[in-house]
């Protein structure tokens, strides 16, 4: 069988209804506003991972927060965003490969790509984009110790709670765990294991002690070289994908302090005579202004975050000249220099169950999406990649590294 990290567009328009039909009868809340001029302490330009949480750390000091974000809700824009098997649908390098929660960007001749174009998958929703950032080297990079991994994990305790696994795995599928790890408040971001392990992974452990890679207990207390079950971003209630949205902004709601302009662009950072950042100009229908008595914080992603800050005069003087733009600052580092790694999944048969026995077979899926929608188990409840080996190439392998 060929592992498959997709369905076909029949097999998604059929989950896709079963998990709109549950959204219709589980989703918690909403609150929108008319667009109009009007003045907060914090202005957050971005409804993703940072800025909700940024948002919801600001609101818990009682400041009135306003969040800019130019999607909506994703539980109605891609309603199989919910569900955990779907994590990787849109997230390739094939430029057709979007969903309706993508901005759709578009590399062009990536010189180390075979000068071919790429997609560049980001999130254009409330819960941003669903890839981790893999930039573990910040603190070097800008010289700020507050990056070191002791300095942010109490900041990563408060901010998740972990449910242990249940017993519907298989016994030889038992992740190993540190519950000391975490935090024990109910922080609101849910992470925990699949109910499902794939049959697949337990081979790949077998794999990889046999290459001689050794097993961890986690990945979660700082150590990394070595293989194990990695936890991830899931309510173990309902087997529903916990994102930032989900978990904050939903908390967020409860106190009434802050509020999200959806389907709003940010446009332009508006600036004094002393050039400091006073509001951002926004785009929902009509434009008006959003004014900060205290800040504006751009969390708009590695794209648009230096975009909007180039179009508002911030960014390399001749470059902006070029396109019309007046120079507030002459940053020659704003929008340049970004860096990237690679990523790749190789196919291989195999004859043991997969994600991808559900391509094609209707009959199967229909059973699966029952599974997940009434009782939150069964295949869907696992992204596939449920099992993790890190190991450093040899030191020789690593000279020519720049």
């Amino acid at each position: 069988m060929l592992v498959l990290h997709g369905l076909t567009s029949v097999s998604l328009l059929v989950v896709g209804i079963f998990v709109l039909l549950s959204e219709a009868q589980t989703h918690r809340g909403f609150k929108g506003r008319l667009a109009g001029d009007a003045t907060f302490d914090f202005v957050v330009v971005g409804g993703g991972t940072a800025g909700l949480t940024i948002a919801i750390r600001l609101e818990e000091q009682q400041y009135q927060v306003a969040v800019v974000e130019a999607g909506g809700y994703y539980e109605y824009m891609y309603p199989l965003a919910r569900v955990p098997a779907a994590c990787s649908l849109g997230a390739g390098a094939d430029v057709r490969t979007t969903t309706p929660i993508d901005w759709g960007f578009v590399a062009h001749g990536v010189p180390g790509a075979d000068f071919r174009d790429i997609h560049y998958p980001r999130g254009k929703c409330l819960g941003g984009s669903p890839t981790a950032q893999s930039m573990e080297h910040w603190a070097q990079l800008v010289n700020d110790p507050s990056y070191l991994f002791e300095n942010v994990l109490p900041y990563f305790k408060k901010t998740v709670s972990f449910s242990t696994p249940v017993g519907t795995r298989f016994a030889n599928a038992t992740p190993l765990f540190h519950t000391s790890a975490f935090s024990h408040d109910r922080s609101p971001l849910q992470v925990s294991y699949p109910k499902y392990a794939t049959a697949f992974s337990t081979w790949v452990k077998q794999g990889m002690s046999e290459a001689g890679i050794s097993d961890v207990q986690d990945f979660n207390s700082g150590t990394l070289l070595g293989h194990q079950y990695c936890t991830m971003t899931i309510q173990q209630a309902d087997a529903t994908r916990s994102s930032s949205e989900s978990a904050f902004l939903q908390t967020g709601f409860k106190s009434g302090s802050w509020t999200v302009y959806q389907f709003a662009m940010a446009k332009k950072i508006v600036f004094d005579s002393s050039r400091r950042a006073t509001g951002v100009i926004v785009e929902q229908g009509n434009q008006f202004v959003l004014h900060a008595r205290r800040e504006v914080i751009l969390a708009a992603g590695a794209f648009q975050s230096p975009q909007l800050l180039m179009v508002s005069g911030l960014g390399p003087a001749q470059l902006l000249q070029t396109h019309g733009i007046s120079v507030i600052a002459d940053l020659p580092g704003v929008g340049q220099n970004m860096w990237d790694h690679f990523f790749f999944g190789p196919s291989y048969q195999v004859n043991v169950p997969t994600l991808g026995m559900l391509d094609g077979n209707f009959s199967s899926l229909l059973v699966q999406a029952e599974l997940w929608l009434l009782g939150g188990n069964g295949i869907l409840t696992n992204p596939s990649t449920d099992y993790l080996a890190f190991e450093k190439l040899p030191r020789a392998s690593r000279s020519s590294f720049t």
